[in-house]
């Protein structure tokens, strides 16, 4: 402890030191070398607060900027850190100025609000142009603390729109959209938005970028009375970036005079994440004019398209059309799309028609034995999972049994996905409807299976997906007397931290169950991988990977600066080769293709986690490259390439790497595809 103690007091006075006239330290640049930095970063990764907060102080300004960086990532809402980051909103220096505005906005603690607000003023009075973008960062982290006063307050600024005022009109914007992310948002503050932040042609775009979003993102807004208003910027909008989320928003508004809007921008646009989006936008119009857009969506030239079509026929379908949606699966020539079209086929089936449903399901079951694709597999499973009478085929992809008696080998991706359509069909209302007479006896059967079996069951995916169930049909599990001890001996059997998602869920589930107050499972400080200076260092001359997949390569650009912990482990697991042969194992068209599973369902973990890095970086494009997590510092080896912009995963998600070139592959990949290799360029 004290030779502890030594090196700290060694550290502090080296940075405070003013005898040396040697210029600062680039306070973003390239200081992965310098010793305090490095320190300062470890102390990050190890969560120890109490060691980074005397950085706050020192002289160095670089020093200081990345304590406050590190903060940012702990996010400790105490008030002694609170107030320690508040006092660097007036730093001398402008970086660290917003960087302490950007770490307090991380707390998402009420408690940092009046120091925002307090440093604004005091900024807003000395009207400098230089300070705009401290401003702008304060007021988009008050939409991540602030109360609905504080929204109020933002709603009624209004900037003229100049050259020097940008930063502050985007960061007004981006504190709205983050009240939005939070479920608040008022009528005169959409009002704002549409007027002075979407249609306005005078506002720059990334100001319109942001309000595009906040119209696609609110929660229960009413956008009928700016209808003509944002037809026009929908017609006008000459950026898909805008454009994508413009048109989630106007769909809002259930008018033909919308709709046809959108069906022509459909037909003149030609990126597929504006003619995916539109079509997602289409529920709650008018079916049969819907009917024939996303019809011709199913012969679009992306895929992707494609699958969204057959979504929209799968959840919004009519009866009488089900016999289509079986002929429209028939030509399609892409599994992906084929097998949701039949899924929608046997849904919309009425309950009658019990031959159909029957017809589809053993041609379904019969390409279920024949092909080898397991993802083709999962997918027939979904479909399955909409009729009552196929509970017994799901039931036996979960649990597997022969004449012999020993279980044959399962697919965790069969596994897991068999959980899921179990647990679709056990809820559907229509299900009692199909098995008739049977209802009681099948339901008992099946009650059994989630009784006694599941939550024996060693696999963590089935144990998750039923915990997720539970927590989310409490009072139906409580009714068929499940006893909350399973779900904590079912936790205790885990093995851990390789199966942390599952023990978080586990636990929720339990708290939900029992009554009792939730605490989240606690990793040990053993199951964290460190930071390889070493390598980082190696590396960061050419911080950049190719990875090769069956559908091509691209090339990633790596930050070290941002993410050391994150860049060190992915690449000590991609030098021992771990990422051959990995699936994307999900792929949702304009949002992510995701990857890195061991298992390749997406509930697979790794014998070491990762905590957050959470940096100033923003999925503001395409490309981003960040990790998956099932909550803060619980991230392992599986990542995500963002198809579009997605700034609601901003501050939330580790950004840790960049698609430099090679996004059309990319944007070509599929749920099934493999990555061959990642090579380090050298």
């Amino acid at each position: 402890m004290l030779r502890y103690i030594l090196f700290v007091f060694g550290v502090l006075m080296m940075a405070c030191t003013n005898s040396e006239p040697t210029a600062s330290l680039d306070l973003e640049g390239d200081n992965l070398e310098d010793a305090v930095i490095q320190q300062i970063w470890d102390f990050r990764n190890k969560r120890e607060t109490k060691s980074i907060l005397p950085f706050l102080g020192v002289d160095e300004p670089a020093y200081r900027y990345t304590a406050v960086m590190a903060l940012a990532s702990i996010q400790d809402t105490s008030t002694n850190t609170i107030n320690d980051l508040a006092s660097l909103l007036n730093d001398n220096n402008p970086m660290v100025q917003q960087a302490a505005a950007y770490a307090l906005g991380q707390t998402r603690n009420f408690k940092a609000t009046k120091h925002l607000l307090a440093a604004f003023k005091e900024i807003e009075q000395l009207g400098r142009d230089t300070s705009r973008v401290i401003e702008a960062t304060i007021l988009e982290a008050v939409g991540k603390c602030g109360s609905r006063e504080e929204l109020q307050a933002l709603t009624a600024i209004s900037y003229p729109i100049a050259d020097s005022l940008y930063p502050l009109l985007e960061g007004q914007a981006r504190g709205i959209y983050n009240f939005a992310l939070r479920g608040m948002a008022y009528e005169a503050t959409t009002r704002k938005v549409v007027f002075d932040f979407v249609v306005n042609p005078l506002v720059p775009e990334a100001t319109r970028f942001i309000g595009a979003n906040y119209l696609a993102r609110a929660r229960d807004i009413k956008l009928d009375e700016f209808e003509s208003s944002l037809i026009e910027r929908v017609n006008g909008e000459e950026n898909n970036d805008i454009l994508m989320f413009l048109v989630v928003g106007v769909a809002k508004i259930k008018t033909m005079k919308v709709f046809n809007a959108l069906k022509k921008k459909y037909i003149s646009n030609d990126d597929y994440r504006v003619r995916s989006n539109i079509i997602r936008s289409l529920a709650g119009y008018n079916y049969d004019s819907t009917r024939v857009l996303v019809t011709q969506a199913l012969q679009d030239t992306s895929i992707a398209v494609r699958r969204v079509a057959a979504d929209y026929f799968l959840e919004n379908g009519q009866s009488k059309d089900a016999l289509y949606y079986n002929n429209l699966a028939k030509q399609n020539p892409y599994w992906e799309v084929s097998t949701v079209l039949h899924a929608a086929a046997i849904k919309h089936f009425p309950s009658f028609k019990a031959q159909s449903k029957q017809y589809i399901s053993q041609s379904l079951k019969a390409v279920y034995k024949e092909t080898t694709n397991e993802y083709h597999k999962a997918a027939i499973l979904r479909a399955l999972g909409e009729y009552g009478w196929n509970y017994a085929f799901i039931g036996q992809q979960v649990f597997p049994k022969t004449d012999t008696g020993v279980a044959p080998m399962t697919s965790p991706v069969v596994k897991s996905t068999a959980t899921e359509a179990f647990l679709s069909l056990y809820h559907r209302k229509k299900t009692r409807i199909d098995l008739g007479l049977s209802n009681n006896r099948v339901y008992k059967e099946m009650n059994e299976i989630l009784l006694k079996r599941a939550f024996l069951s060693q696999d963590p995916a089935v144990l998750a997906v039923l915990a997720v169930d539970i927590d989310k049909h409490t009072e139906l599990y409580a009714k068929i007397s499940m006893d909350p001890k399973v779900l904590q001996n079912a936790e205790m059997r885990l093995s851990k931290p390789k199966d942390v998602e599952t023990a978080i869920l586990l636990r929720k589930a339990y708290s939900k169950l029992a009554g009792t107050r939730y605490l989240a499972p606690q990793p040990s400080k053993d199951n964290y991988g460190g930071i390889d200076w070493q390598q980082i260092n190696l590396f960061k001359k050419q911080p950049f990977v190719n990875v090769l997949t069956n559908r091509g390569g691209f090339t990633l650009k790596l930050f070290p600066d941002k993410a050391p912990a994150t860049v060190t482990q992915f690449l000590g697991i991609t030098k021992a080769g771990f990422y051959k042969n990995k699936v994307f194992h999900r792929v949702v068209p304009n949002f992510v293709a995701q990857t890195g599973c061991p298992r390749g369902d997406g509930w697979g973990g790794f014998d070491l986690l990762v905590r957050s890095e959470f940096s100033q970086l923003n999925y503001d494009s395409e490309g981003w490259v960040g990790m998956a997590s099932a909550g803060k510092d619980t991230e392992g080896t599986q990542f995500f390439i963002t198809h579009s912009p997605t700034i609601h995963l901003d501050g939330r998600y580790t950004i840790f790497g960049k698609v430099e070139k090679g996004m059309d592959i990319v944007h070509q990949l599929s749920v099934g595809d493999t990555i061959r290799s990642i090579e380090l360029v050298r």
